[in-house]
């Protein structure tokens, strides 16, 4: 949901096809949203960077 408000505020000064964002979702079946900490979200991140890079690039 926060990106679609990213979204329309980013159209208003770029057209939407410059317009991306990349959702990280970190919560699973095993882990709920409430117990994931910035530090667990940052090393998932971390570990995936050269696949986001790909997906991105």
């Amino acid at each position: 949901m926060e990106a679609m408000a990213f979204f329309a505020t980013a159209c208003r000064s770029a057209s939407s096809e410059l317009v991306q964002s990349l959702k990280v979702v970190s919560d699973n079946q095993d882990q709920t949203a409430e117990t994931v900490n910035a530090k667990q979200a940052s090393e998932l991140v971390a570990a995936h960077v050269d696949m986001i890079k790909a997906t991105l690039g």
